[in-house]
C-alpha cells in the first residue's frame, strides 16, 4: 500500500487500483477515494452466488469499474446476468488478463469497454 501513495510514482487523480484483496482495494480506497477501484474476486464469487439465487440486483457493488479475468480456478469468474447489472449500473467492464488469441475471442464474445493483455506482444493486430 504504501508504494501506491508513494509521491515518487506520483499516480493522478484517474489512478485505477485492482486486486484479488479486498482488504487492500479498502485500505487504500480509505486514503485516495478519488482513484478508480476495480473489482476483486470476493465480488465476484459474490455476484455469481447472488446471481444464483436470483437476487444479483439487490447485491452491492463498491468498484467503480466491473474488471475480471474469464476464470478463476478453471471456472467462469461471471456470467452473462453479471455484466448486464454492470452495465444496468453504468459500470465500465474490463475483461483480462488475456494470454492468447482464444481467450481475446471468447472475451470479444462479451463486448466489453476494455481489454486487458497480460504481454503488449499479444495484442492482436486488429486492435492497433
Amino acid at each position: 500500500v504504501s508504494e501506491v501513495l508513494n509521491e515518487e510514482v506520483q499516480p493522478d487523480r484517474r489512478t485505477l487500483i485492482q486486486s484479488d484483496a479486498s482488504i487492500i482495494m479498502t485500505a487504500i480506497k480509505n486514503l485516495r477515494p478519488q482513484w478508480v477501484y476495480g473489482t476483486g474476486v470476493p465480488d465476484l464469487v459474490r455476484m455469481l452466488s447472488m446471481d444464483s439465487m436470483f437476487i444479483l440486483s439487490t447485491t452491492q457493488f463498491k468498484g467503480d469499474v466491473f474488471i475480471a479475468p474469464l476464470k478463476i480456478k478453471g471456472r467462469a469468474a461471471f456470467n452473462q446476468d453479471v455484466l448486464k447489472e454492470m452495465k444496468k449500473r453504468l459500470k465500465p467492464i474490463f475483461l483480462g488478463p488475456l494470454s492468447n488469441e482464444e481467450e481475446f475471442k471468447e472475451a470479444q464474445s462479451y463486448s466489453p469497454d476494455v481489454y486487458i493483455f497480460d504481454d503488449i506482444k499479444k495484442v492482436p493486430a486488429s486492435l492497433n
